[in-house]
């Protein structure tokens, strides 16, 4: 990820072309069903720790009918990052995300996260980015813990399985 500045990145949709996207938008738009507002995707990329992929990705707040100048979102920048799990990544996060999986471990939304907390309003996107990475580390950090707990209990079970379906 390149800067450009502290609210930039180098290879992010322009202010023009960002323009363009909610007009597009606005043509096929059922505003009484689906509103005047929505994000966009103006960015992502790609990132690994420990072999583990995740992916960082700048959403922006759009208004169809507003200038851009007079756009207001939920923070100063009217834009906001996310940490998102990759499609290689789905089968895992959704076993977190799962009821009983999540009880056991107190996983929930494994690299799934936003910067769109009190207290995050007046952040830099690149504070935001910093965040997210954060947060991605933790969540892969937290892995090989997870995996002793989850075979610890599933090998209980097994046993008290095994227990009832051979006992003679």
């Amino acid at each position: 990820m390149e800067w450009v500045d502290e609210n930039h990145i180098k290879g992010e949709m322009s202010d023009e072309e960002f323009m363009e996207k909610v007009e597009e938008i606005a043509k096929t738009r059922d505003i009484h069903k689906q509103g005047r507002d929505g994000m966009i995707n103006v960015y992502e990329e790609y990132f690994e720790y420990k072999n583990v992929p995740y992916i960082i990705k700048i959403l922006r707040y759009y208004q169809i009918g507003v200038p851009l100048s007079e756009i207001r979102g939920m923070n100063d920048l009217a834009k906001y990052a996310v940490l998102e799990y990759p499609p290689e990544m789905k089968e895992i996060a959704e076993f977190f995300d799962s009821s009983l999986i999540s009880e056991l471990t107190g996983v929930h939304e494994f690299l799934w996260r936003d910067t769109l907390h009190a207290g995050q309003e007046h952040w830099t996107l690149k504070r935001m980015v910093e965040q997210m990475h954060t947060e991605a580390r933790e969540c892969i950090d937290e892995l090989p813990k997870l995996k002793e707990t989850i075979q610890m209990k599933f090998q209980t079970i097994i046993q008290k399985l095994d227990k009832l379906l051979f006992a003679t």
